[in-house]
Protein backbone atom coordinates (compact mmCIF):
# COMPACT_ATOMS: atom_id res chain seq x y z
CA UNK A 1 0.00 0.00 0.00
CA UNK A 2 1.11 3.74 -0.78
CA UNK A 3 -0.13 6.90 0.50
CA UNK A 4 -0.19 9.73 -0.45
CA UNK A 5 -1.10 12.94 1.24
CA UNK A 6 -2.99 16.05 -0.74
CA UNK A 7 -2.06 18.92 2.13
CA UNK A 8 -4.56 21.37 1.93
CA UNK A 9 -4.64 22.51 5.14
CA UNK A 10 -8.12 22.08 6.77
CA UNK A 11 -9.48 20.51 3.88
CA UNK A 12 -5.69 17.95 3.13
CA UNK A 13 -6.64 14.08 2.58
CA UNK A 14 -5.06 10.84 1.61
CA UNK A 15 -4.56 8.57 -1.56
CA UNK A 16 -4.35 5.31 -0.89
CA UNK A 17 -2.89 3.03 -3.62
CA UNK A 18 -3.23 -1.01 -3.17
CA UNK A 19 -2.49 -4.13 -5.34
CA UNK A 20 -5.51 -5.66 -4.13
CA UNK A 21 -8.92 -4.51 -3.95
CA UNK A 22 -10.34 -7.02 -1.95
CA UNK A 23 -8.02 -6.02 0.91
CA UNK A 24 -8.74 -2.59 0.38
CA UNK A 25 -11.40 -1.69 3.36
CA UNK A 26 -8.34 -3.37 6.15
CA UNK A 27 -5.51 -1.06 4.34
CA UNK A 28 -7.67 2.05 5.02
CA UNK A 29 -8.45 1.05 8.26
CA UNK A 30 -4.53 0.42 8.99
CA UNK A 31 -4.30 3.62 7.69
CA UNK A 32 -6.36 5.31 10.07
CA UNK A 33 -8.51 6.26 7.51
CA UNK A 34 -11.96 7.29 8.54
CA UNK A 35 -14.89 6.13 7.02
CA UNK A 36 -16.61 7.97 4.52
CA UNK A 37 -17.09 9.09 0.98
CA UNK A 38 -14.94 7.30 -1.69
CA UNK A 39 -15.16 7.40 -5.50
CA UNK A 40 -13.44 4.93 -8.00
CA UNK A 41 -12.73 7.17 -11.12
CA UNK A 42 -12.97 5.15 -14.44
CA UNK A 43 -13.98 4.82 -17.66
CA UNK A 44 -16.99 2.96 -19.33
CA UNK A 45 -15.21 0.37 -21.12
CA UNK A 46 -13.89 -0.39 -17.32
CA UNK A 47 -16.50 0.04 -15.21
CA UNK A 48 -17.23 -3.68 -14.70
CA UNK A 49 -13.87 -3.88 -13.38
CA UNK A 50 -14.74 -0.92 -10.83
CA UNK A 51 -17.47 -2.83 -9.39
CA UNK A 52 -16.27 -4.96 -7.29
CA UNK A 53 -13.93 -2.38 -5.79
CA UNK A 54 -16.78 -0.13 -5.00
CA UNK A 55 -18.59 -3.37 -3.49
CA UNK A 56 -15.51 -3.95 -1.06
CA UNK A 57 -15.42 -0.68 -0.34
CA UNK A 58 -19.70 -0.42 0.63
CA UNK A 59 -18.78 -3.38 2.47
CA UNK A 60 -16.41 -2.06 4.56
CA UNK A 61 -18.76 1.00 5.25
CA UNK A 62 -17.50 3.30 2.72
CA UNK A 63 -19.97 5.35 0.72
CA UNK A 64 -18.31 4.55 -2.66
CA UNK A 65 -19.34 5.56 -5.78
CA UNK A 66 -17.88 5.38 -9.30
CA UNK A 67 -17.02 8.29 -11.83
CA UNK A 68 -16.76 7.74 -15.24
CA UNK A 69 -14.46 9.56 -18.06
CA UNK A 70 -14.76 9.05 -21.64
CA UNK A 71 -12.00 6.69 -22.53
CA UNK A 72 -9.56 9.13 -24.55
CA UNK A 73 -6.69 11.49 -24.52
CA UNK A 74 -9.43 14.36 -24.34
CA UNK A 75 -10.01 13.44 -20.87
CA UNK A 76 -6.39 13.95 -19.76
CA UNK A 77 -7.09 17.09 -19.35
CA UNK A 78 -7.47 19.66 -17.13
CA UNK A 79 -10.82 20.48 -18.26
CA UNK A 80 -11.79 17.09 -17.36
CA UNK A 81 -10.59 17.12 -13.85
CA UNK A 82 -12.50 20.47 -13.29
CA UNK A 83 -15.39 18.58 -13.79
CA UNK A 84 -14.96 14.88 -12.48
CA UNK A 85 -13.85 17.22 -9.02
CA UNK A 86 -17.67 19.16 -9.40
CA UNK A 87 -19.23 15.65 -9.08
CA UNK A 88 -16.80 14.46 -5.54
Amino acid sequence: MNRIRVCLGARSYDIVITDSYRDLPRWLRRARLPVGPAWVITHPALARRAAPVVQALRQGGWDAKTILVPASERSKSLAMAERVAHRL
